[in-house]
């Protein structure tokens, strides 16, 4: 085969490239400020089979000055039924199909014939970079000869801040690792991975972490005193500091529903184990119903001594604790009194939770509805928003149709477009139960099941693959990054010049359930942030 039948093309990041994809006749060229981290995309097909190897690192010159970047193989998973009640103008591509979505690394990979292989890109811009146009060569090797394709990226004068103002919290889950690794919970080889997902969340700008407080601390009753180990406790918080991920410590969820069913009133409280040398599991804390006298007194005898442990770390101010999650109508009378006795017990430390109703006022400081939800009771949220309290938002299996979700079938503007919802309706923060919630096979099974032969739509379920020594990311995750960097320009936009800023956002969601669907159009409107920042960086 003639290498110069080889094709690759340079392929805007926010369309996903099939097996079946024609390449663009005209390469993309992102225009990046500095501070940011550039995505971009290669497409190479083949007249015949080919094995192909990466040649890293990427380097990109401008003068002087020099940009460096990886390129790594996209690999596909098997969508076998689309998301529910959305139409087909939603949907990337009518299942079943395989989609693209983990990113694989730079191990070799064969083409088949005529079918077309994703290349991802990443190249950091530093923040003293000069602007300019850099310029360079993606570089393969096909059957062992190397094959080039020019690439270029605009910097811009515009700096990205470097501090995070938006919360963000994908939910990492130990027992997923332990699972994947067959490891011991809390050995080496488990830190290890713990702190390659500190680093990944950190990376991607995820500022806080869902930290496991119950699992982490040790309990012991030692002559009728609970006696409380804040090692392990004290090494996560540490290292997810170390990667900027821990600016909110996360406490997970005090209690469930009772029996784990959606239509359970009762909340049960999650099981604690306490050491007790005198009375061998007597003071364990197993399915005690949340408004119990068991319960309580544990409440009442271990929160102020976590309060005293995190003020004494200077880490008070950044705990905050989930009761119970999603409480709606049938929960609500538990919740509310279970979050009413921890109020009293621990002042001072902020109860969040993905909540499904409103009649929480007074029990909670940071609201965290649906995103329709939000959309639907926009008067009620802005309300508890002018009182003081915190409002995000969050995505799962739904909202679907019309609205933005980060779900493997919808297009990659819609995971972008979430934070430029963030920006527009003054919303402080976003959160998803699924970081790695992975099932048995996370490359063959992406639609986590439920139950009654139900499963979730593809992807909800995690948004990062397991690989040997760490997580491996998706081209939704990166996408994702970049809408979180949207964010904080337009903040900064927002700073200087505050009507233009929402005029040019508005653009791009002239309403939550109604983003706009073109990628070429939400490029012209990003194109209009960065011109206004780069007049105000002169």
């Amino acid at each position: 085969m003639r290498l110069n039948m080889i094709k690759i093309a340079v392929v805007d990041p926010l369309i996903k490239v099939f097996k079946d994809s024609n390449l663009p006749e005209t390469d993309h060229v992102p225009h990046a400020v500095r501070g940011e981290v550039v995505s971009l995309q290669a497409a190479i097909t083949s007249p015949a089979d080919v094995t192909i190897g990466l040649i890293n690192p990427i380097t990109l010159s401008c003068g002087g000055s020099v940009l460096t970047g990886t390129s790594n193989f996209v690999g596909f998973v098997p969508v076998r039924q689309n998301t529910p009640d959305t139409p087909e103008t939603e949907l990337v591509r009518k299942a079943p199909a395989l989609f693209p979505d983990p990113i694989l690394g730079d191990m070799k990979n064969t083409v088949a014939a005529g079918e077309t292989c994703p290349l991802w890109i990443t190249v950091t811009v530093s923040e003293e970079c000069p602007p300019g146009t850099y310029k360079g060569d993606i570089i393969i090797a096909a059957d062992g000869k190397k094959v080039s394709k020019g690439i270029s990226i605009i910097v811009h004068k515009a700096r990205l801040p470097g501090k995070r103002n938006l919360w963000i919290t994908n939910w990492v889950v130990m027992h997923k690792l332990v699972e994947y690794l067959k490891c011991e919970y809390w050995s080496e080889e488990h830190w290890r991975y713990i702190e390659n997902i500190a680093r990944d969340l950190g990376a991607h700008r995820q500022n806080m972490v869902f930290t496991p407080t119950m699992g982490l601390i040790d309990f012991a009753r030692e002559g009728g005193k609970l006696k409380i180990g804040f090692d392990r406790f004290d090494r996560w918080v540490n290292l997810f500091d170390k990667y900027g991920a821990a600016d909110l410590i996360e406490g997970t969820h005090l209690c469930y529903r009772e029996g784990h069913k959606w239509d359970a009133n009762e909340l049960v409280f999650n099981d604690v184990h306490i050491r007790n040398p005198e009375r061998t599991g007597s003071d364990n804390i197993i399915r005690a119903k949340a408004g119990s006298d068991t319960c309580k007194k544990f409440i009442a005898e271990f929160f102020p001594i976590l309060k005293r442990h995190l003020a004494g770390k200077g880490w008070l101010k950044k705990y905050v604790q989930h009761i119970a999650d999603e409480p709606n109508k049938t929960t609500l009378a538990s919740w509310q009194s279970f979050a009413g006795y921890f109020r009293g017990i621990a002042p001072g430390i902020k109860v969040i939770d993905a909540v499904m109703t409103k009649d929480l006022t007074g029990l909670v400081d940071i609201w965290v509805p649906l995103l329709d939800h939000y959309d639907n009771e926009r008067d009620f949220f802005r309300s508890r928003q002018k009182l003081g309290e915190d409002v995000w938002f969050y995505t799962c299996l739904i909202p679907r149709g019309h609205y933005p979700n980060r779900l493997v079938d919808f297009s990659l503007l819609k995971v972008r477009l979430l934070h430029w919802i963030n920006f527009c309706y003054g919303i402080t923060g976003y959160l998803h139960w699924g970081y790695n919630w992975w099932t048995d096979k996370p490359f063959s099974d992406v639609e986590f099941p439920v139950g009654n032969n139900a499963c979730l739509p593809a992807g909800d379920n995690a948004i990062v693959y397991p690989g040997t020594t760490g997580v491996l990311p998706s081209i939704r995750w990166e996408i994702m990054r970049k809408g979180i960097e949207d964010y904080e320009l337009l903040l900064k936009l927002r700073k200087h010049r505050e009507d233009k800023s929402f005029l040019i956002a508005r653009e791009a969601v002239p309403e939550i359930r109604a983003p706009i669907k073109d990628a070429g159009r939400f490029y012209d409107v990003r194109s209009r942030v960065i011109t206004e920042l780069d007049a105000i960086e002169n």
